[in-house]
């Protein structure tokens, strides 16, 4: 089925329960770095080739307190076209 965006990986920022939000920055910056370095074992083709780019969904400040430290990275196509196939492996 076409859609328009797929989920090409779910991690955890590594910080234990007890530690204090390290901020947005902090959080964005890790969460963008990993998801960029996930693309292409993922997809097949680096990052700057790919027809494809991320949207980063983490924790916020209300998210951390709560015990949330999961990331998600949303891949979906530069044009906002929609996706006719699995992007696992498909090398856009």
């Amino acid at each position: 089925e076409p859609h328009q965006i797929e989920i090409g990986a779910v991690f955890n920022f590594p910080a234990g329960p007890d530690i204090d939000f390290p901020g947005e920055e902090s959080v964005d910056g890790y969460a963008t770095d990993e998801c960029l370095a996930r693309l292409q074992p993922y997809v097949g083709a680096p990052y700057e080739s790919s027809t494809l780019d991320v949207l980063i969904v983490a924790p916020d400040e209300h998210g951390w307190d709560d015990g949330d430290r999961r990331i998600a990275c949303v891949l979906y196509h530069v044009d906002f076209q929609p996706l006719t196939q699995p992007v696992a492996g498909s090398g856009l």
